[in-house]
């Protein structure tokens, strides 16, 4: 399969995910109206000092459209063959890319989203661009097949070697969690919007606790799908005597199995 070679090679690779218009608008209207609320309710200046004034945490809701987008099959098969079938969401969240000029924020410089842990994929990220994404309006940079690299390189090296996800509207890319990435210069006076869904072994925390966000949305689902990505069958024992709960649908079996996180195997 091309896209897992381009994964273990280069560490991203395009996929095939193509929102249709009004799904893209959807998103971008309802991305829009929940940071606009977060900007009402916290003001500019509190979301600034904690580097969340254009960023929506925690984008998930339990509505068609979101559910439909955690339902693809190209999402979940991808996920499937390079992480495992027991991988879980690490998050589902929303970059406006409007803070351009701040260099002191993580995603305006070269980073990992996850450290580099030899041979082996811990976390897999979807971009997701919701309008056309070029190096003026500041798209996603990579430096390919650093996600394998032990030590991140000097910046001269990672300038010379970065190349810009440029997309369309609807356009996705898959990239490995340990790639040296970066947001690019927005220079124009538009949001460049993403949504970023990124999915991880089993066994390891996730950043929001998804499971006690949507409690009681994930105990009256029948989607056990979206039960099991969200982390459902891996929270953690709360007593000693749980384990003895024959019941108990917590932390099941085959968590650390990694099938698919080998790379070059």
């Amino acid at each position: 399969m091309l896209a897992i070679e381009e994964m273990d090679i280069f560490g991203f690779t395009k996929v095939n995910l193509q929102l249709t218009k009004n799904e893209i608008e959807w998103f971008k209207n309802d991305i829009q109206q929940r940071k606009n609320a977060e900007i009402s309710k916290y003001g500019k200046e509190k979301l600034a000092k904690t580097g969340t004034l254009d960023v929506v945490r925690n984008l998930f809701r339990f509505c068609p459209e979101y559910i439909k987008l955690l339902e693809s099959k190209t999402l979940n098969n991808l996920t499937n063959k390079l992480l495992s079938k027991t991988a879980i969401l690490h998050d589902v969240f929303a970059m406006l890319n409007t803070t351009s000029d701040n260099m002191n924020l993580t995603r305006n410089k070269f980073h990992r989203d996850q450290p580099c842990l030899k041979n082996i994929r811990s976390s897999i990220l979807f971009l997701i661009f919701l309008v056309d994404s070029t190096p003026t309006n500041g798209t996603t940079q990579v430096v390919p097949a650093t996600h394998v690299m032990k030590k991140q390189p000097s910046n001269k090296f990672l300038e010379k070697h970065k190349i810009n996800l440029t997309a369309r509207a609807g356009d996705a890319f898959l990239m490995d969690g340990a790639l040296i990435h970066k947001a690019g210069i927005n220079s124009t006076n538009e949001a460049r919007p993403l949504i970023i869904i990124r999915y991880q072994l089993a066994f390891m925390k996730q950043s929001t606790n998804l499971c006690n966000v949507y409690k009681s949305e994930l105990e009256a689902t029948t989607n056990e799908l979206i039960r099991q990505r969200m982390g459902w069958y891996c929270r953690g024992m709360d007593s000693a005597s749980e384990w003895n709960d024959e019941n108990n649908p917590k932390w099941g079996r085959g968590l650390y199995e990694m099938k698919g996180a080998w790379i070059n195997e």
